[in-house]
């Protein structure tokens, strides 16, 4: 980058930056717009300016679709680290000419807008900031051949902003609501992509319907289909909010009659929606707030939600039982009666980068999770060669699942209530 010069930290960097919230949404929001609605996905880093500005950063990632759909996938995704791994470097490749200089004066610019891979969107233009981000993963439920807007599953609090407001609807299917468009908004964009095994037979009103209401509920404008003509494929777009409408709802579905197979992948939506807003990067009123705070506000909310409990009151302690020791990759345990897990880190740490801590934090050694027959109950990151985890609804849970990184082994001891 220097022209085969040396290069340093900047006069006044310190020794170590921490890259995290506001910071890793600029850098996103500069080169991959559409990773944004995933940036609860990704963990803070140190960057070691000493290190980091001696040598040239990574080289510049290029995304795929594969690494949309490990994000869409989350944190349980086997492959996930590969695309966290490739945000990492994005953004060590951003940071470097803040953080960084040539010392022969050579001047570094700061990478531009990178292509969105097939299944995503970057918006430019003006506004230029979104007020919202929203993404949607899942199977959507069958309708008819001839269905009713009640049978449509809803989307719209994931997919589209919202306000207070609601307004009730119903047909021949049900009762359905509309909800409240915060005020000032002008439009949304969407991207899909289908994993070819929801839309076999093509509906007009198959795969998603966006309708829209005025204040006394009589419908206003035509609805609009966010889909694909053909299974297996992608497909994006942008629909402007109606004049006169105050309210508005996201439908997904499927056809009930189509050859669809076992369901096995989910349908995927992203989605940004806009302000008119008097200047690049205006927020207006329609704006929750930068996506950042919004975030965090979710995290501290998940947080709340996931405060151990036992059923019939606290935990006193507990008692530790079998041992299952040498586990690495992808590995699934059949439990009964337990209420957590020890689980140690044998082989595997320090990582690398090694955030501080007491005790440090690990990078990326892997996930655990605790299922029932039916599915997931919750996922926890692996961050500590040695940690305890006992998740709430702990009665509930028949599987232990196990995600380690490559390299990673680990001993996990069953605990049970004393």
């Amino acid at each position: 980058m220097c022209g085969g010069g040396t290069s340093s930290p900047r006069p006044g960097v310190p020794q170590q930056v921490t890259v995290a919230g506001t910071l890793i949404t600029e850098g996103l929001g500069l080169i991959q717009p559409w990773l944004l609605a995933f940036a609860a996905l990704i963990d803070g880093f140190l960057y070691q300016s000493v290190s980091q500005c001696s040598t040239d950063p990574p080289a510049m990632p290029t995304f795929d679709a594969s690494d949309v759909a490990n994000l869409v996938g989350g944190v349980l995704n086997p492959n996930i680290n590969v695309t966290l791994t490739k945000i990492n470097n994005a953004l060590l490749n951003v940071f470097w000419p803040r953080f960084c200089q040539c010392d022969n004066a050579t001047v570094v610019p700061t990478p531009g807008l990178q292509p969105p891979p097939p299944g995503a969107l970057n918006v430019i233009g003006t506004p230029q900031q979104p007020c919202f981000q929203g993404n949607w993963v899942g199977f959507p439920p069958s309708i008819g051949a001839s269905p009713t807007y009640a049978q449509f599953g809803d989307a719209t609090q994931q997919l589209l902003s919202v306000d207070t407001r609601r307004q009730s609807h119903s047909d021949t299917g049900g009762s359905y609501v509309g909800y409240g468009i915060p005020s000032g908004t002008t439009q949304v964009t969407w991207s899909l992509q289908d994993t070819g095994t929801q839309f076999c037979t093509a509906l007009s009103s198959s795969g998603a319907t966006v309708r829209f209401w005025d204040t006394n509920g009589v419908q206003v404008g035509a609805d609009i289909n966010p889909t694909v003509t053909t299974s297996g494929s992608t497909a994006s777009g942008t629909f402007a909010v109606p004049s006169g409408a105050q309210f508005w709802r996201w439908g997904v579905a499927y056809e009930q009659g189509a050859t669809c197979g076992n369901q096995l992948n989910a349908t995927r939506w992203l989605t940004l929606v806009w302000c008119a807003g008097g200047a690049p990067g205006t927020l207006t009123s329609c704006c929750p707030g930068p996506s950042d705070l919004t975030i965090g506000i979710q995290n501290i909310i998940k947080l709340i939600q996931n405060l151990p409990t036992a059923p019939g009151g606290g935990l006193n302690a507990y008692s530790k039982g079998t041992v299952h020791t040498g586990m690495t990759g992808t590995q699934s345990l059949t439990v009964s009666g337990i209420i957590g897990m020890l689980v140690d880190v044998t082989t595997g740490t320090p990582t690398i980068p090694q955030l501080g801590g007491n005790p440090p934090y690990e990078w990326n050694l892997g996930f655990l999770s605790v299922s029932t027959t039916d599915g997931m109950i919750q996922q926890r990151r692996l961050t500590r060669q040695h940690m305890i985890w006992i998740p709430d609804q702990m009665h509930l849970f028949t599987t232990i699942g196990v995600f380690l990184g490559t390299g990673v082994v680990v001993n996990l001891t069953e605990l049970h209530a004393a």
